[in-house]
């Protein structure tokens, strides 16, 4: 939104307000909506002063890049304009949408080169550092949609036979994310496709250790299934991670009752809180230097 260069963004409250403007393009952002994400509940009495002098120094940064008009007031807030591509997080849910529509048509090869494109827009996690209940809320719906694309898309690699290529790959991703049974269940079945059974139950057992000793519980029904029935993977191949036919994809689905999952689900949250991004680049990278 700057041409080639990057904006010098100053103090925790700039950061803030440019993510909650990003995070909502081309709409309006009401102040009531920003005070909360700087200040939370507890608002001081300079509380509305100090956002417009954040809003005001913002357009004085964009004008420098010849974009003074980014920013306009509306009736109880402020708006940000973007354009087609200018935003990565919107680049990549386009891609996103483009990989789901190839897979459902049957083209996969095309399926994971858009899958692909996607997540390569990642630079880590989503505006991580910016010290904000409301935008982290946000920024992790974004974190799950990254690891999400790279879970369909491995699912669609799988079954085209690249399990060979995705190992190393997966050890990598299932270390960053230790608590998502779907990319573990995913490294055991290319794994087990590589005759590497041994590697694959050890893969297993390390699930299980961590499950326990952080959540509390054992691994969901279906990659108890998994290990089971390990030593014969291409006998549920097609039943744990999908099947492609001429109509659709498929994923590696890891079922498990509603109340246990909500309770895997809350305790992840619970353990995950501002490590889960760093700036994105997808919006806004919070450094110390200050620099979007």
């Amino acid at each position: 939104m700057c041409g080639p260069g990057r904006l010098e963004l100053h103090g925790a409250r700039q950061h803030i307000v440019v993510a909650m403007l990003l995070l909502n393009p081309n709409r309006q952002v009401s102040m009531d909506r920003l005070l909360e994400a700087v200040y939370g509940e507890d608002l001081p009495p300079t509380a509305r002063s100090q956002v417009q002098i954040s809003i005001s120094s913002l357009r004085r940064l964009f004008a420098a890049c010849d974009r003074d008009e980014v920013i306009s007031t509306r009736a109880g807030g402020y708006e940000i304009q973007v354009g087609d591509g200018e935003l990565d997080s919107r680049r990549f849910e386009t891609l996103l949408a483009n990989a789901r529509e190839a897979r459902e048509s049957g083209n996969y090869g095309l399926a994971v080169a858009r899958f692909r494109d996607a997540v390569r827009l990642w630079r880590g996690p989503a505006l991580e550092g910016i010290d904000s209940q409301l935008v982290r809320s946000a920024a992790s719906r974004l974190d799950e949609l990254g690891v999400g694309a790279n879970e369909d898309r491995i699912t669609l690699e799988l079954d085209l036979g690249r399990h060979h290529e995705l190992i190393g790959e997966l050890t990598e991703m299932v270390g960053e994310y230790p608590l998502r049974e779907a990319l573990r269940g995913q490294l055991m079945l290319a794994l087990y496709r590589c005759d590497r059974v041994a590697e694959a139950l050890a893969v297993y057992q390390d699930t299980r250790r961590t499950m326990i000793e952080e959540l509390g519980i054992d691994p969901s029904d279906r990659l108890q299934e998994l290990e089971q029935e390990g030593r014969g993977p291409e006998r549920i191949a097609d039943r744990l991670a999908g099947r492609v036919d001429g109509k659709r994809g498929h994923e590696l689905v890891l079922d498990e009752p509603d109340d246990q999952a909500t309770a895997r689900h809350r305790a992840r949250v619970e353990r995950r809180e501002p490590a889960e991004h760093r700036p994105v680049s997808v919006f806004v990278e919070a450094h110390d230097d200050g620099v979007l």
